[in-house]
């Protein structure tokens, strides 16, 4: 749609892609469509506002990085892979919104974080969701992980 239709305002809705919302002007809910919409302003009337707002890219925190071959994450994927007979998968940097990273950094303590969101979710949008199957795995994970000898 952007590249057929250059120079027009890209309205999507709250629960797709973060690709497609990067694209996108405005980001709207169910509810608020209309109301997004109908405040969109012409060209020419944002042309007669100074820039009011600069972007800088960042993040909350940086993330925490603990080696993969570590005896805590050892444990954690013998465990998941033992409870559900499925290989773990490990993702070496995550947690740039979690604000225990800068104590982890700090400390050179090793953390791991075991995510129980659905693989279709909207983290941190307002349409976050989480289905009772995930909610069911999660404490099934820590069932095992709690429940498990080191």
């Amino acid at each position: 749609f952007v590249d057929r239709h250059p120079g027009h305002q890209v309205v999507t809705y709250v629960n797709t892609t973060a690709a497609i919302k990067a694209m996108s002007d405005y980001v709207c809910t169910s509810s608020n469509a209309a109301a997004v919409i109908d405040s969109i302003p012409s060209r020419e009337q944002r042309l007669t506002h100074p820039r009011i707002a600069t972007l800088r890219e960042g993040s909350v925190t940086d993330a925490f990085r603990t080696d993969l071959d570590n005896a805590y994450g050892n444990f954690i994927v013998k465990t998941m892979g033992s409870a559900f007979g499925e290989p773990v998968v490990q993702i070496r940097i995550m947690g740039g919104t979690v604000p225990i990273a800068p104590f982890i950094n700090e400390l050179k303590i090793p953390a791991f974080i075991v995510p129980m969101v659905n693989p279709d979710n909207n983290q941190h949008s307002p349409n976050e969701n989480l289905r009772i199957g995930q909610i069911d795995y999660g404490i099934r994970v820590f069932y095992h992980l709690l429940g498990s000898q080191m």
